[in-house]
């Protein structure tokens, strides 16, 4: 996916009330449907996002921390 720097742009946000508006919304959801619901939300927008040809960055992250210099790991066949 893309990088984000289309992303950071947007930094500070352009439409603090909007945001919090929909912020607001999504905390709703979670406590009065709980979190599945919320999921399933966000899971539609990434969708509708994508859709509409907007890249987003990848969510991928792990607790992992390489602490072997690339230069000491062995040799991958």
């Amino acid at each position: 996916m893309a990088t984000n720097g289309d992303f950071t742009a947007q930094f500070p946000d352009p439409d603090p009330q909007e945001t919090a508006e929909w912020l607001d919304s999504l905390s709703e959801e979670v406590v009065g449907r709980g979190g599945n619901r919320a999921r399933y939300l966000l899971w539609r927008l990434m969708e509708e996002v994508t859709s509409l040809g907007i890249e987003i960055p990848d969510f991928v992250a792990t607790d992992f921390v390489n602490t072997i210099p690339a230069s000491a790991e062995p040799a991958m066949r």
